[in-house]
C-alpha cells in the first residue's frame, strides 16, 4: 500500500448555469389576524465542471471527479490552519469589482480553541475571517472588509432557517459549501460589516438562526430532496411565508427603537417589494446522493471509509459524493472535510 499523504481541501470551485425560472403566489398566515400575500421566483441552476484546491504534502493542486483516494486507517485528522488569501482590487466601479485572489497554505495544525495559527493570526484574512466569527474588530483599512457581500439564507425543508453571508467574489459557490435544500439571496449589501450587522439581527430577533447543528441539517435536506418535484412546490410557498413571517416578526420586535436604523430601513424595503428570489443549486448528483450512504460527523466517516479505495464521483447539496471499493456510494458534507486534513494516497 502507497503510504498516505497529507491532503487538505481548500477551496471549492464550480461552473452553475441557469437553466430557467419558475415564479408563484404563497399567501401566508402571519397570525391568527394577519395574512400577507408573497411572490417568488425560484432560479434553477445546474452544478457543472466542479473542482477542489487541496494542498497535498503542501503543494497546491486541483482534484476533481474521477479522481481517486485510498484512506488510510483514520481518514479524518486535525483541524489545519486556513492559511491565507491575497486579495488586491484591480478595479473599483459602482457596477463593476476586479479583483485578484491569492492563496497561501499552511501546514499547521490550529491550536486548540483558535481560528488560526500564530503566524496567520494577524494577517488581513486572519483579522476578517476573525471578524466573521466574532472575534474581532472591523477594520476599513483591510479590502476584505470593503467587498460587497451577499446576505443568504438556506431553507433546509423543515421551519428553521439560516442566515449567513458570502463575499460577492464567492458568491453562490458558498451555498454549495454546506448542506443546502433552497436557498435565498436577500440583501446584498455594501461590505461585510453591514452583513454581519443583519446577519446578528435577525439571529437575536428572529427564529432565523446561524448555525442549526450538522445533522438536523444533513438529515432534513435529505429528507425534502426525497419528496421529489412533487413536493417542491409546497416547499417554495413554505420557504416564501417563513422567511417573510421571520422578517417581519424582527422588524417590529426592533423598529420602535430604531427606526431609523439602516439595517431596519433594508429589511423593511425588502418586505414592501413583495418578492423573494429562490435558489435551486441541482446536481447531476443528486440522485446519487439520495442512494448514499451519508456521513456527518468525523467519528461516522473515520469508521466509513477506513483503508476504503475511493474515486470522487460529484458534488451535490453541499455533500462530496464518493464511488467506493466496497460497492457502496458515500456522501460526506463538505464543511466536514474543509481545511481538514485527509489521510490518503493518491491513485489516478
Amino acid at each position: 500500500m502507497v503510504a498516505a499523504l497529507t491532503i487538505v481541501i481548500r477551496e471549492l470551485f464550480t461552473t452553475h448555469v441557469l437553466k430557467g425560472f419558475h415564479s408563484g403566489i404563497a399567501n401566508c398566515l402571519i397570525s391568527l389576524l394577519e395574512r400577507r400575500s408573497s411572490s417568488y421566483i425560484l432560479a434553477r441552476y445546474v452544478i457543472k465542471d466542479w473542482r477542489v484546491l487541496a494542498e497535498v504534502d503542501g503543494y497546491l493542486q486541483f482534484l476533481g471527479e474521477a479522481d481517486g483516494l485510498r484512506f488510510a486507517d483514520t481518514p479524518l485528522g486535525p483541524n489545519m490552519c486556513p492559511g491565507v488569501k491575497h486579495l488586491e482590487v484591480l478595479r473599483r466601479a459602482p457596477d463593476l469589482w476586479m479583483v485578484r485572489v491569492g492563496y497561501e497554505g499552511c501546514s499547521a495544525e490550529l491550536p486548540p480553541g483558535k481560528p488560526f495559527c500564530p503566524k496567520h493570526f494577524n494577517t488581513s484574512y486572519g483579522r476578517y475571517l476573525r471578524f466573521i466569527y466574532g472575534g474581532g474588530r472591523p477594520d476599513l483599512s483591510n479590502e476584505f472588509f470593503n467587498m460587497p457581500t451577499l446576505v443568504y439564507t438556506v431553507y433546509y425543508g423543515g421551519d428553521i432557517l439560516k442566515v449567513g453571508t458570502s463575499l460577492i467574489i464567492k458568491g453562490l459557490r458558498r451555498l454549495l459549501e454546506q448542506p443546502t435544500y433552497l436557498a435565498s439571496t436577500v440583501f446584498i449589501t455594501k461590505d461585510i460589516t453591514e452583513a454581519r450587522s443583519i446577519e446578528r439581527w435577525l439571529s437575536m430577533e428572529s427564529k432565523v438562526r446561524e448555525a442549526p447543528r450538522t445533522e438536523y441539517r444533513v438529515r432534513s435536506v435529505l429528507s425534502s430532496l426525497k419528496r421529489g418535484s412533487e413536493g417542491l412546490e409546497g416547499d417554495l410557498r413554505r420557504f416564501t411565508c417563513l422567511l417573510i413571517k421571520n422578517l417581519l416578526t424582527s422588524l417590529r420586535r426592533a423598529a420602535p427603537l430604531t427606526s431609523g436604523d439602516r439595517v431596519v430601513s433594508t429589511i423593511k424595503g425588502f418586505i414592501e417589494r413583495g418578492v423573494v428570489y429562490i435558489l435551486d443549486m441541482y446536481s447531476p448528483s443528486d440522485e446519487a446522493l439520495l442512494k448514499s450512504r451519508v456521513t456527518y460527523s468525523a467519528g461516522m466517516v473515520n469508521k466509513a471509509l477506513r483503508g476504503l479505495e475511493c474515486y470522487l464521483a460529484g458534488l451535490a447539496r453541499g455533500f462530496l459524493v464518493l464511488n467506493c471499493s466496497d460497492g457502496d456510494t458515500y456522501a460526506i458534507p463538505y464543511e466536514l472535510v474543509h481545511d481538514r486534513s485527509l489521510n490518503a494516497s493518491l491513485t489516478r
